[in-house]
């Protein structure tokens, strides 16, 4: 999946990044994904985990987050030990204290090949 951070704002959730961003969701299929998020043009990814459990908050749902310092790169979060059927939450923004000029990325949840 794509998306464009054009006209997102910042929440202010905890992770890698404090800027503007945009929110996912998934249910885990495993118990174990890989989330890659790949920047357009000068874009850096931060991508961020989040399991708000039974607590329903996302503020204390924080698991792990990754970011990426190259323009165009793409941040990699791989997670085990996640919960078959449970919804996970993925917070994306950009790494970095400028705001780059392409907002767009695109969005793959992995799971792994079966040996």
């Amino acid at each position: 999946m794509s998306g464009d951070l054009s006209s997102a704002t910042v929440n202010g959730y905890a992770s890698c990044s404090v800027n503007k961003d945009l929110w996912y969701s998934f249910t885990a299929t495993n118990i174990t994904h890989q989330i890659r998020v790949t920047g357009n043009g000068d874009f850096k990814p931060s991508v961020t985990l989040y399991n708000p459990g039974l607590c329903s908050s996302l503020g204390t749902g924080y698991l792990q987050c990754v970011s990426s310092d190259d323009p165009g790169g793409t941040a990699t979060l791989t997670r085990r030990n996640l919960v078959i059927g449970e919804k996970y939450y993925l917070k994306i923004s950009y790494a970095g204290t400028t705001e780059p000029v392409n907002q767009t990325f695109d969005v793959c949840i992995l799971t792994p090949l079966k040996r």
